[in-house]
């Protein structure tokens, strides 16, 4: 059993993994934070929202949900997993030639 320390909280246990990552990107895409917004100059509104997805340069509008469900994340490349190293005994070297 692990330590208290290293277990993981009940939410944690609770909570599906494509869950947490779909609430992730809301954050980070659809929902706009109030301590990013920039104001902005001439008629109109005085601010403007962004999502930290925007802050970041990653998009130039915040997403809707329509868009975070839609999109197609690309597969990761498929990489050979390294060989193991031999175990056991080394192999013998070959004799050597003796020179006459």
């Amino acid at each position: 059993m692990l330590p208290r320390q290293e277990q993981p909280s009940r939410a944690e246990r609770s909570t599906p993994p494509y869950l947490s990552r779909s609430l992730c990107a809301l954050t980070n895409f659809v929902w706009r934070h109030e301590s990013l917004r920039l104001p902005t100059s001439g008629p109109g509104p005085q601010w403007q929202e962004r999502a930290p997805a925007m802050a970041a340069g990653l998009t130039d509008h915040p997403w809707t949900m329509e868009e975070v469900l839609r999109y197609q994340v690309p597969p990761t490349p498929w990489v050979a997993p390294p060989r193991p190293k031999r175990r056991g005994r080394p192999p013998k070297a070959p004799p050597q030639e003796v020179a006459a």
